[in-house]
């Protein structure tokens, strides 16, 4: 088991790799900006590629990737990266439904059904 922060959830955590393009002299100080957000775990820094650890309830890639941006750094969009960062958006928008649903039993109508 991994230590986590205050407010990081262990089932509703993360692990991401971004590959990271343009001026990489401030990626440095872009992981470290990271790393202070809400709901990130851990980052590691390792040349173009950031590995990120978050809680995908409190933090989505979006405000991710707009902290990068404000450092001049860019999220590759292209290729398998560009269809990683697609299926990564996925996976997280389902995890933030599903830690929002109500379940219901078998044997009664679901909640939002009239009678």
């Amino acid at each position: 088991m991994t230590t986590l922060r205050p407010g990081v959830r262990e089932a509703y955590l993360v692990r991401r790799k971004l590959i990271l393009t343009g001026n990489l002299a401030a990626a440095e100080n872009c992981a470290k900006a990271v790393d202070q957000l809400a709901g990130v775990n851990s980052v590691v820094l390792a040349g173009n590629r950031l590995t990120l650890a978050y809680d995908a309830t409190a933090v989505n890639l979006d405000a991710l990737e707009s902290e990068i941006q404000n450092h001049g750094l860019e999220v590759k969009h292209k290729g398998m990266a560009g269809m990683r960062l697609g299926y990564y958006r996925f996976v997280d928008q389902n995890i933030r439904d599903n830690a929002t649903h109500e379940p219901w039993c078998c044997h009664r109508l679901p909640p939002n059904v009239k009678k």
